[in-house]
């Protein structure tokens, strides 16, 4: 339950601000809890509150929950598309996004992830247009 809330929680914040957003999910989950918290102990609230806090932060991860949210966060863009460039002259700045965020990946079942879903990132970005 607590990953899931995480991963419902955690983004919440680009919907009001893109550059700020982690400070933005923290404030939405905080009135989240403050409605919503009888389902959760202390203990888990402060964890997603961690999480959510330091979800773009891999030298600051310290557990295996906060290691497996990054690289699941990571899957899910890289099978959502975001990192697809819109044309062939963004292609580079999204590779290098991409890059970046292929670096965090330290578990061994993110790393097989990794490769199963990357496949389908590299053929659609080759289908994208010249011009």
């Amino acid at each position: 339950m607590t990953l899931r809330t995480i991963a419902w929680l955690h983004d919440t914040g680009n919907s009001h601000d893109q550059k700020n957003h982690i400070k933005y999910s923290l404030l939405i989950a905080k009135v989240y809890f403050i409605k919503n918290g009888f389902n959760y102990t202390p203990s888990q609230i402060e964890q997603i509150y961690g999480v959510i806090e330091i979800h773009n932060s891999p030298d600051l991860l310290k557990t295996p929950i906060e290691r497996a949210f990054l690289e699941a966060d990571v899957l899910g863009a890289i099978t959502t598309n975001k990192y697809m460039p819109r044309s062939f002259q963004d292609g580079a700045s999204y590779t290098g996004k991409l890059v970046h965020e292929i670096e965090k990946f330290e578990t061994e079942e993110g790393k097989k992830q990794l490769r199963k879903h990357i496949r389908s990132y590299i053929v659609n970005l080759h289908e994208l247009p010249l011009m």
